[in-house]
């Protein structure tokens, strides 16, 4: 507080488990039973581009913590649906269904805004003077982070199906494969470890991240100098002093 370079509210600025979902969606569905799984990952690509379109259009109207929070409510409710279809659904249409949907509800989620907002407010928080460095610093700590969570969900599969951690997943037989039930049983209980993560990150967002909405980068960094990082979370509080920094900006244009 009252330093010259305060530092930044750090956030998670991607989520790892995005990685998972795109990257082994074809996996995961075939995994789950479906038939064509390939027209899942189709519906689940698309859904990203869409809501990326859709966060680009409404950032600067709806907010960036806004999104963020129904970007994150979003995400939960997917992952929720995916876990109950898997391990509580019996009959095979519904089953599919289900969990296509949840997916491309996931996907359109994320891409609402936990995929590109955070971006765009981490450039907005942090210091000009450390900006370089910093962002450098999260975008390499996100993709080693993604590339430990990916390199890992086959063995969380395995692990949580009740397979062998090295178990095969292509079912031909072999002793050391690990059979379509289990699989399905470790991607369901996979998802409700996803929607976990999603829950700590709608508090943290809920709870942290500030709204930077309408407020120039200078006025941002005069909102982190003047007042307790407590105080610059606190949602109320900051609202006050936005406002009072878009009026105070507002004059001086007038002038």
């Amino acid at each position: 507080p009252g330093s010259p370079n305060p530092k930044p509210i750090p956030f998670p600025a991607y989520a790892p488990d995005h990685q998972v979902v795109v990257g082994y969606s074809t996996m995961l569905l075939a995994a789950a039973g479906l038939k064509m799984p390939i027209i899942g990952t189709i519906a689940v690509t698309f859904s990203n581009v869409v809501a990326t379109i859709i966060s680009g259009r409404t950032m600067d109207g709806l907010g960036r913590r806004a999104l963020m929070l129904a970007s994150s409510c979003v995400m939960t409710a997917g992952m929720l649906l995916a876990a109950l279809a898997l391990l509580a659904i019996e009959d095979e249409g519904t089953m599919d269904f289900l969990a296509i949907f949840a997916l491309v509800a996931y996907i359109f989620g994320f891409a609402l805004g936990i995929g590109p907002v955070p971006w765009v407010v981490m450039c907005e928080v942090v210091p000009s003077d450390l900006r370089s460095k910093a962002v450098s610093g999260f975008v390499a700590s996100n993709w080693f982070c993604n590339c430990v969570v990916v390199g890992l969900t086959q063995v969380a599969i395995n692990g949580l199906g009740g397979c062998a951690l090295d178990a095969s997943p292509d079912g031909d037989g072999d002793d050391d494969d690990c059979d379509n039930d289990k699989l399905l049983k470790g991607v369901g209980y996979l998802f409700l470890l996803l929607a976990v993560v999603c829950v700590t990150q709608t508090l943290f967002v809920a709870f942290v991240v500030p709204e930077t909405k309408g407020v120039s980068l200078e006025g941002i960094q005069q909102r982190f100098r003047a007042g307790s990082a407590a105080s610059a979370t606190n949602n109320e509080t900051w609202d006050q002093q936005t406002r009072a920094l878009l009026a105070d900006e507002g004059n001086a244009l007038d002038q």
